[in-house]
C-alpha cells in the first residue's frame, strides 16, 4: 500500500500509544496494530498490546509494563482470546441457546460446526432433534416453519475483505486479508469522498423459498480500532449485492462503480438507524440494526435462493466528504472463529 496511506492509519493513533503515559485522549495504556510499533523483539498480540522474550512463560512471551493492569507482566497465555470464561474456555457470546417459542439455535458455532435441527410435533407438541442441519421448528398450528439460516461464518480467505478505489492517479488498493496486517482490516471512507467498502460473503446453508417471510438478518463483526471516527455523528450503511449467487471478490474491477461488475441493491440501512456509531475496539461483535428488510427485497428480487448459494454484503461510511473517517475489524485472516457472521431467522408457509 502507499507509504502515505500507512501513516494515514497508524502515524496518529501510533503516537498517541507513546505518549499515552503522559496523558493522549482517553488511552490510559499502549495499543499496537503490528509488530513493528513495539520496537526491537516485540511482537503485537491479538489482544492488541506488545509482548517480549521471556524463556520462563511457557509460550516464551510476557506483556510489557505498558500493556493493561490485566496484561501488563503477565505471560501470553495459550488458548482462548479476552473475553473467553477461563474456567471452560468457551467464548460466552457463542452458546447453545433455546428460544421460548421451541426454537433451537446454536449462536456463534464456527465453521464446520454441526448444527441441529428441531422440530415441534403439532399433535404432541414433542420435540425431536436430528444433527448436521440449521435449526427449524415448526408452530404449533402447522401453518408455518421457523428456520434459523446460520450463523454462517466466513469459509474463505476471499470471502472477506475490503477496497478502495483508484481516484485522481492514485492507484487503488483490493485487499482480501487485512491491512495493516493479515487479519486486520479497515472499512469507511478513503480517500477523501470515495467509499472504502467492506465485504463479507457467506453460503448459504439452506435454501430460502421465494415466499419466505425474512423475520430477522444479523451480521456481527469484531471491531480492533478505528481511524478519526465521530462516535457522536459518523455513521456506517449496509447493501446487500444483487446477485442470486454472489461470486468472490477477484480485484479492483470489482468495486461497486457505475464502471464495476458488482452491482448493489437499491435498499440500503444506516448503521445505526439514528446518531453516531459506537464501535466496539475492544475485538468483541458489533451487531448491525436488523436487516430483514434488505434480505426480504433480495429474494423477492431474484426468486429466493438455493442451498450452497451465496449473499455478499457491502459496508461503507455512510456519508462522504468528510476527510476520511474509518472503523477496524477483524477479517477470517485472523482465525475462522474471529471473522464476521450472518444469522438470518425465516419463516415458511
Amino acid at each position: 500500500m502507499p507509504v502515505s496511506a500507512l501513516r494515514r492509519h497508524r502515524g496518529p493513533w501510533f503516537f498517541c500509544g507513546l505518549v499515552a503515559s503522559l496523558g493522549c485522549g482517553d488511552r490510559p495504556s499502549f495499543a499496537c496494530t503490528e509488530d513493528t510499533a513495539c520496537g526491537a523483539d516485540g511482537r503485537c498480540e491479538i489482544t492488541g498490546h506488545c509482548s517480549f522474550p521471556d524463556a520462563s512463560c511457557e509460550l516464551g512471551r510476557r506483556y510489557g509494563e505498558h500493556a493493561p493492569p490485566s496484561l501488563s507482566g503477565a505471560c501470553v497465555a495459550p488458548g482462548p482470546i479476552a473475553g473467553t470464561d477461563a474456567t471452560t474456555g468457551e467464548d460466552p457470546t457463542r452458546a447453545s441457546t433455546t428460544e421460548g417459542d421451541g426454537t433451537a439455535s446454536i449462536t456463534g458455532a464456527p465453521t464446520g460446526t454441526t448444527l441441529a435441527t428441531t422440530t415441534d410435533d403439532a399433535s404432541t407438541g414433542d420435540a425431536s432433534t436430528e444433527p448436521g442441519e440449521s435449526s427449524a421448528a415448526g408452530d404449533s398450528s402447522g401453518s408455518s416453519t421457523k428456520v434459523t439460516v446460520g450463523p454462517m461464518f466466513i469459509e474463505e480467505d476471499l470471502d472477506d475483505g475490503a477496497m478502495w478505489p483508484s481516484v485522481g492517479g492514485d492507484v487503488g488498493m483490493w485487499l482480501p486479508s487485512g491491512e495493516s496486517r493479515p487479519g486486520f482490516g479497515f472499512l469507511g471512507e478513503y480517500p477523501d469522498g470515495h467509499a472504502y467498502y467492506g465485504y463479507f460473503r457467506f453460503h448459504l446453508p439452506e435454501a430460502i423459498p421465494a415466499d419466505a417471510i425474512i423475520s430477522s438478518a444479523n451480521l456481527e463483526i469484531r471491531g480492533w480500532t478505528v481511524y478519526q471516527w465521530n462516535y457522536d455523528a459518523d455513521a456506517l450503511r449496509i447493501w446487500l449485492q444483487d446477485s442470486a449467487d454472489a461470486p468472490q471478490v477477484a480485484g479492483l474491477d470489482d468495486y461497486p462503480a457505475a464502471n464495476g461488475s458488482v452491482e448493489l441493491r437499491g435498499e440500503s440501512a444506516r448503521w445505526p438507524a439514528q446518531g453516531g456509531l459506537e464501535w466496539d475496539t475492544s475485538m468483541a461483535l458489533n451487531a448491525t440494526p436488523d436487516l430483514a428488510t434488505l434480505v426480504a427485497d433480495l429474494v423477492a428480487a431474484r426468486g429466493g435462493f438455493e442451498m450452497d448459494d451465496h449473499v455478499q454484503l457491502w459496508i461503507a461510511a455512510d456519508d462522504l466528504g468528510l476527510g476520511g473517517r474509518e472503523v477496524g475489524w477483524l477479517d477470517a485472516g485472523e482465525g475462522a472463529d474471529l471473522g464476521a457472521s450472518l444469522t438470518i431467522e425465516i419463516e415458511i408457509p
